[in-house]
């Protein structure tokens, strides 16, 4: 068995997981916000719920908001996560 090296989860944001624009789950979504996967750069759409909450996390520390698409952050280490906040429910 092979066992695939994940990347190290980034340090240096808040990172918010989001779908790739036309993935996403609108019916739960109080307003849908766009950003940029900043592995890949593709469109992710996310809730301005998850925004605050994120904002709020990352404020004290100075911490900006960045985005990846669920594809790109599969590719990281979840060990590394300091907080995790889940939005899907």
């Amino acid at each position: 068995m092979v066992e695939t090296i994940k990347k190290k989860w980034p340090d240096d944001a808040v990172m918010l997981v989001a779908e790739i624009a036309g993935h996403e789950n609108r019916a739960k979504m109080e307003e849908i916000r766009a950003g940029r996967c900043r592995h890949c750069n593709q469109t992710v759409h996310y809730d301005s719920r998850t925004l605050r909450d994120a904002l709020k996390i990352g404020e004290p520390y100075g911490m900006p908001v960045k985005f990846f698409c669920v594809p790109c952050a599969v590719e990281h280490d979840f060990q590394m996560i300091n907080v995790l906040v889940d939005h899907r429910k």
